[in-house]
């Protein structure tokens, strides 16, 4: 993963965390009083209390006299609300194969998550059976095209009627996101691109990791003048 990408993922899931853990009474404090500003962050004196809120640290001492500004207050407890909807989708070392296949050998969840806020997600489904994956390749395309992320519920034992639809499947130690038709004992393996033939598989042959659920999509960026 890009390393601003991963830097960003890790700070705000550690400050949704934090906000949850350190801020459980912060209806409870003296809105005038420093002390209770860096209790509330669990912090120690001016230079952390400026660190932690992002503020110059002169702009913060001269709340110890004047009292810290109702504004601060009403941020701190916005941001407790809102990471109360703050859910993390792990996310697949190995990429899905469009075309390029993937290697099921990679196949495994990482550190590495997407942070989302719940709301984003229908209520029927159960986030904790969410995965995403980088997808590779144009087969897929245009539903899904290269550097696209497939949103993926897992499979994750359950038995499952695999109407038609776009799944990560895995056969041959190789992973690919195909559309699958299932016709008696055989499965029909199909790209979107009809550059891409369709090809047989029997039902026993391959394993579905998870359905597609969700596409975060990538377009062409603007073209500026040199």
């Amino acid at each position: 993963m890009n390393e601003s990408i991963r830097r960003f993922v890790f700070n705000v899931k550690t400050l949704c965390l934090f906000l949850r853990e350190k801020m459980k009474n912060l209806e409870k404090v003296d809105p005038d009083s420093f002390e209770s500003l860096m209790k509330a962050l669990n912090a120690k004196g001016v230079k952390e209390v400026a660190s932690i809120l992002g503020q110059n640290e002169l702009t913060v001492a001269k709340w110890l006299q004047r009292g810290v500004p109702s504004k601060i207050w009403k941020d701190l407890r916005q941001n407790v609300s809102t990471s109360q909807n703050i859910i993390t989708i792990p996310i697949f070392e190995a990429v899905a194969g469009c075309g390029a296949a993937g290697m099921l050998e990679q196949l495994r969840l990482s550190s590495d998550n997407f942070v989302f806020d719940s709301r984003v997600f229908p209520s029927n489904i159960i986030t904790k059976d969410i995965a995403m994956i980088r997808i590779v390749g144009d087969s897929m395309a245009p539903y899904l095209d290269e550097n696209d992320w497939a949103i993926i519920e897992l499979r994750n034992g359950r038995d499952v009627i695999p109407a038609e639809a776009v799944y990560l499947i895995a056969y041959d130690d190789v992973v690919q996101i195909k559309r699958i038709q299932i016709i008696g004992k055989k499965a029909i393996i199909k790209s979107d691109n009809k550059e891409y033939d369709s090809f047989e598989l029997g039902i026993n042959d391959f394993d579905i990791v998870g359905k597609i659920v969700g596409r975060l999509k990538f377009g062409s960026l603007m073209l500026l003048k040199e």
